[in-house]
């Protein structure tokens, strides 16, 4: 979800064990790792290693370029 100059991916680990993962987006900028039922948040990392705990959701927020910047051109489709 784009809003607000913001980025926005939800992250599953559907699994019964803690994953550790290095996570690579397209978009470029910020980068913040949002809790959503506690309200915590903490910067990702530049190398993108997280680890993440067994059956828990996840919010990343990356701050980037301007929405003007991002549009599509002519049918071309967004990489996320």
């Amino acid at each position: 979800m784009y809003n607000g100059g913001i980025d926005y991916y939800l992250l599953f680990n559907e699994g019964a064990e803690e994953l550790e993962l290095r996570l690579q987006l397209a978009v470029q900028g910020r980068r913040t790792l949002l809790e959503p039922t506690t309200g915590q948040y903490l910067a990702l990392p530049n190398d993108g290693h997280v680890l993440f705990p067994k059956y828990a959701m996840r919010v990343v927020a990356v701050e980037g370029l301007p929405a003007e910047y991002r549009k599509p051109q002519n049918n071309e489709k967004l990489r996320v």
